[in-house]
C-alpha cells in the first residue's frame, strides 16, 4: 500500500482472492487498525477461524496517536468480547 492508513481493503481484498490451505487452524495478522477490523471480519466470518485461532492486532491508527490508539483499540476488544 503506497499510502498506509488508507484503502484499508487492500488486505482483506488480497486475501479474499486466495483461498486459505486446506487444514487452515490458525491465522495472525497485525497491520493498521481499519484494515485490522476488516481482516478479522474476514478471517472469523467468511472463512470460519474462531477467535481462540486467531491472533489480529493493530500497530496503529491513522489520524491519532498511541494514547488514542490504545483506548480505541480496548474499547474494540470489549466490545469483540460482547
Amino acid at each position: 500500500n503506497p499510502s498506509p492508513g488508507t484503502q484499508t481493503a487492500l488486505l482483506s481484498s488480497a486475501l479474499r482472492a486466495h483461498e486459505l490451505p486446506r487444514g487452515t487452524i490458525a491465522g495472525w495478522a497485525a497491520c493498521e487498525f481499519s484494515a485490522m477490523r476488516e481482516l478479522r471480519t474476514l478471517l472469523r466470518d467468511e472463512m470460519g477461524l474462531g477467535s481462540s485461532s486467531l491472533y489480529i492486532s493493530s500497530y496503529w491508527k491513522l489520524g491519532i496517536n498511541e494514547a488514542e490508539h490504545k483506548q480505541v483499540k480496548s474499547d474494540d476488544t470489549k466490545a469483540q468480547q460482547g
